[in-house]
């Protein structure tokens, strides 16, 4: 399998990417900014989770569906979505699946089933939220590349991959987040603190706050068995008091 690149604002990603298209989800947490939104829309499947398709919307962009019970969406903004017929999946507020779930399983279906996902308005709010978006990501496999938007973004990695990112913003920080049990076989170059053949465990504290190596734009990150988080800080969320 050739390697292909893939590009989100800020950062070019190079790797061994199987799937055919992207799917660009925006769920109901912080949303993106509009014009991060705007870059990272071009040429991809956009769908929105409930609240997150009014994201799409402050963009300029229709999103080709959206799925939830829609009771966080802004009425002014679901006419328009109805208007500009958006095909829209409700379902009722008690559920057992959550918006996101449902919002995954519909893109899928109308992507086709060589797709893969970005998630975007999973970061910020509620920490379970941010949990569950994790959750619900990372049980999808291969299909889920990650959650980014102008502030953060967080790459996975299954066994056997390797990827390689060059940056045209440089991030704050640049941490490793274990997902599994145990990573093995960690491989990261480019960095201030690089690791060779390193393991980790889940119980270990994860090796975070690296940064870029000097006059370097480019790092590359291989595992060769486990799931890991590959996580960028571009701008820190401000604390309530500031």
């Amino acid at each position: 399998m050739k390697n292909r690149r893939i590009s989100l604002p800020g950062l070019d990603l190079t790797g061994s990417f199987s799937f055919e298209s992207q799917i660009l989800l925006v769920a109901g947490g912080r949303q993106p900014k509009p014009e991060w939104l705007q870059e990272a829309a071009r040429g991809r499947f956009l769908w929105g989770a409930d609240r997150g398709c009014s994201a799409f919307l402050k963009a300029g962009l229709l999103p080709h569906g959206g799925t939830g019970d829609f009771d966080s969406l802004a009425k002014s903004d679901l006419e328009k979505l109805k208007r500009a017929e958006v095909p829209l999946y409700f379902h009722p507020s008690d559920k057992d699946e959550t918006d996101l779930e449902l919002a995954l399983k519909d893109a899928l279906n109308h992507a086709g089933d060589n797709s893969a996902v970005w998630l975007s308005g999973g970061w910020g709010g509620r920490f379970d939220h941010l949990t569950g978006c994790m959750r619900t990501m990372e049980v999808l496999g291969k299909s889920a590349l990650g959650l980014a938007d102008e502030k953060e973004v967080l790459l996975f990695l299954r066994d056997q991959e390797e990827i390689q990112v060059e940056f045209s913003l440089t991030p704050l920080a640049i941490s490793l987040i274990p997902l599994s049990e145990k990573v093995t076989g960690i491989e990261l170059s480019g960095v201030h603190w690089p690791l060779s053949g390193a393991e980790w465990r889940w119980a270990q504290p994860p090796p975070i706050s690296n940064r870029l190596a000097e006059d370097s734009k480019r790092m590359t990150l291989r595992i060769a068995q486990g799931l890991i988080g590959l996580y960028f800080c571009f701008e820190e969320p401000k604390m309530e008091n500031e």
